[in-house]
């Protein structure tokens, strides 16, 4: 290179005939002092940078956009809202198996419906291909390799690229193409879920094909990996094109990947429907036996009550109004038949479901709240006025002529009319009577129901035993005296934490059921807590020595420690706490020729200040002074310079 001319006219003007290198960062992030206007290349990033200003005063490294080979506009560099609603979220180097961002190394996700829409630009295929050639000079192309994973945890990637001349160099070869393959036999059997995701895809897995590189369907750089809710999709991204609102995806690839897009109307999802089953808007069409057992198969999203699957449009086509793939305008589109579970078909009717089959059972989901002119189970001809089944609150209703007939309930039957016996009616369970009066034993065996109200007392002037287990369910039952028997428990009873309180001996024994906690309140707030792990201490909200006795033991939000009373004075046990404050440069208070920073605590053994070097990252700094009175520790430093900083102060209480 040669320079001949640099020149001030307003300005520098570099003449040079051939280039002008700019500076190169060595990582995405330098600490380097920043100016706006400046410019350079960075390595890691592979892209030019510039500083600019933004409208909060801030400044910032932005970097310039990539055109391919051809002079466009890749992609990846898309705003998302162009791009279908798909969201960028970083590149992928296979090799590693590493997504960048972050910056330490991270493995591909697995597919999930959080991530679903999120696609990485795959990356470092070409670097290692070109690493490969610079260190070994093949002469005939193309050349197969195994490149050594930096982690050391496999060598799963297996690359082939092409070798031809340079066009700029004169007898010299370049790098022109460079693909990957995955080698599953060499992904550790645990962890790397989204790669091992991604090599469910033959094209990525078997042998490379022979010929141009046209034929070959293995990874290369820029390539997609979209993550949908079940599957990580390698997308070519030659093969994508901008349209007006959308990127379009050809045939073969949505072939190749079991259509895995979850999209809205007007996006990927339409563009692929109204190429592949575009006959479904034929006026009829049929299947015909031809003598051959067929496989054919048609298969639906899930859907959901609001949105079925499988739905009703009836409007006229309209391009603006009724496109045809857009629900939100179709005649009833929420109404239909869709997926709710395994091995089950749910049937919805104006979003909401109504009916579900299973394996095992017909589900009727109630709407009605009138079952005696509404019933959920309807029986209708010319002769029958709402005649019909409901349930609802755990009572089966039967109705007919717009009244309930008849209720089953939990162990009761109610007839609302008169009950007809042709024959002999033996009574085995409830009965209802106004009174009955018996000289002798009484002997009811079926249930028992005695009184009709909350008002209604039963008196019993003997001794009475229960010798089965007997529930009292009212919410306010009343035991003037309890005297438990030998053995005698007292058991708190749950679904999933049963407890007991038990005599044991001369032990009063607590038994808590699935490790649950045992907790005192006063006034509605926890106080004490026992479980496995420990004991919640009450909790001190400021050290105040007129509560509590000697000995007692508490927790204190201000001092951050346990505190025990001793000689009527809250102090805390052991050998001290150390808190933590943290503080600004506001924090400081100019005092003559000094700043200050005081933190106010009592019984103050030791001090420490350091400054917050980047975010959670702090160094401890030496100051002017450190001054300890009773009830507080003072930093000095000098007011000239001005040498204030962020940071944290540590102090240790006794």
């Amino acid at each position: 290179m040669s320079i001949n001319r640099i020149r001030g006219d307003g300005g520098v003007i570099i003449d040079s005939k051939s280039f002008l290198e700019l500076p190169k960062a060595p990582s995405k992030e330098t600490a380097d002092v920043i100016r706006s206007g400046m410019i350079r290349y960075n390595k890691e990033w592979k892209s030019f940078e510039g500083v600019l200003d933004f409208e909060d005063g801030t400044m910032a490294y932005r970097r310039f956009a990539n055109l391919d080979a051809n002079g466009k506009l890749l992609t990846s560099q898309l705003p998302d809202s162009v791009t279908s609603g798909l969201q960028f979220v970083g590149t992928y180097n296979p090799i590693p198996d590493d997504i960048d961002p972050p910056l330490a190394q991270t493995p591909l996700p697995a597919p999930s419906a959080s991530l679903n829409g999120d696609y990485y630009v795959v990356r470092g295929i070409m670097d290692a291909a070109q690493a490969h050639f610079e260190a070994n000079n093949p002469q005939t192309s193309p050349v197969t390799f195994t490149p050594t994973n930096p982690t050391g945890q496999g060598n799963w990637i297996e690359i082939l690229y092409y070798v031809d001349s340079n066009p700029n160099i004169s007898g010299a070869k370049l790098v022109t193409y460079a693909f990957a393959r995955i080698i599953t036999a060499s992904i550790p059997s645990t962890g790397h879920d989204g790669l091992k995701n991604l090599a469910t895809d033959a094209d990525l897995t078997k042998p490379f094909a022979s010929g141009v590189p046209m034929n070959q369907t293995a990874l290369s750089d820029g390539d997609w990996i979209i993550i949908t809710e079940d599957k990580n999709i390698r997308l070519r991204q030659s093969r994508t094109s901008i349209s007006a609102a959308s990127v379009l995806y050809d045939n073969t690839v949505m072939i190749a990947n079991h259509r895995q897009f979850r999209t809205n109307a007007g996006t990927v999802q339409t563009s692929i429907d109204n190429v592949v089953i575009e006959c479904l808007r034929r006026t009829g069409d049929s299947m015909y036996n031809d003598g051959t057992s067929g496989s054919g198969r048609f298969g639906v999203v899930y859907g959901s009550a609001a949105a079925p699957a499988l739905t009703f449009n009836n409007n006229p086509f309209d391009p603006t109004n009724n496109p045809g793939n857009d629900p939100a305008k179709w005649s009833d589109a929420n109404t239909g038949i869709f997926h709710p579970a395994d091995d089950a078909i749910g049937f919805s009717t104006a979003g909401t479901e109504r009916v579900r089959i299973n394996n095992s059972t017909l589900t009727l989901y109630q709407s009605t709240s009138t079952p005696a002119s509404t019933p959920v189970l309807r029986f209708d001809n010319a002769t029958n006025t709402n005649v019909g089944l409901s349930a609802s609150s755990n009572i089966i209703s039967f109705s007919s002529m717009n009244k309930v007939q008849v209720e089953f309930k939990n162990g009761e039957s109610a007839f609302h009319g008169n009950i007809v016996v042709d024959g002999t009616s033996t009574l085995t369970g409830d009965t209802s009577a106004s009174n009955i009066t018996a000289s002798g034993n009484l002997n009811i065996q079926g249930n028992t129901t005695l009184g009709d109200a909350a008002s209604d007392t039963i008196t019993v002037n003997g001794v009475s035993t229960f010798t089965a287990n007997t529930n009292f369910n009212g919410t306010t039952n009343k035991f003037k005296n309890i005297n438990l028997l030998a053995n005698g428990i007292i058991t708190l009873e749950s679904t999933t934490n049963q407890s007991t309180i038990q005599l044991v001996s001369s032990d009063l024994k607590l038994s808590m059921g699935n490790y649950a906690d045992v907790s005192i309140y006063d006034n509605g707030t926890i106080r004490t807590r026992f479980n496995r792990y420990g004991i919640q201490l009450p909790v001190l909200a400021t050290i105040d020595n007129s509560v509590g006795v000697d000995g007692m033991i508490a927790y204190s939000n201000t001092e951050r420690t346990s505190m025990q009373k001793v000689q009527g004075q809250w102090v805390p046990i052991g050998s001290g706490s150390v808190r933590t404050d943290a503080f600004t440069i506001s924090s400081w208070v100019l005092s003559g020729d000094y700043y200050t920073l005081t933190v106010t605590a009592s019984n103050i053994v030791t001090a420490e200040i350091q400054e917050q070097v980047s975010p959670g990252v702090y160094t401890r700094v030496e100051v002017d002074s450190v001054t300890f009175n009773g009830t507080n520790v003072v930093f000095s430093i000098p007011s000239t310079p001005d040498v204030r900083f962020d940071g944290r102060t540590l102090v240790t209480i006794r």
